[in-house]
């Protein structure tokens, strides 16, 4: 009753509930900017999540493309997809065929 009364003095019109509606508006203010800074963050790890997605797939792209060169060129030094052995390493190899 004290605060109404003082409230009253300032404002003789509207007393404690101007002030209860001045901080009424104070949190609708701060609740919409927190909604739009959540807002933003949402965009802002959408678009981070969005580069990298893509930088991964371009590594992914990348190493892909890079063991692709690496067994064609290992393919293209061998005539054959077989294996040889040499037989003057292996001398037991010769005494199973014998």
């Amino acid at each position: 009753m004290v605060y109404e009364a003082n409230a009253r003095i300032i404002d003789p019109v509207y007393g404690s509930v101007g002030t209860i509606f001045q901080l009424q508006n104070q949190v609708n203010e701060l609740q919409a900017q927190l909604a739009k800074a959540k807002a933003e963050i949402f965009n802002m790890n959408c678009q981070l999540e969005a580069m990298v997605s893509t930088e991964m797939c371009r590594s992914s792209q990348t190493i892909s493309q890079q063991i692709y060169d690496e067994f064609k060129h290992e393919s293209s030094e061998s005539s054959s997809p077989f294996v040889y052995l040499d037989n003057d390493q292996d001398s037991s190899w010769d005494i199973i065929w014998a």
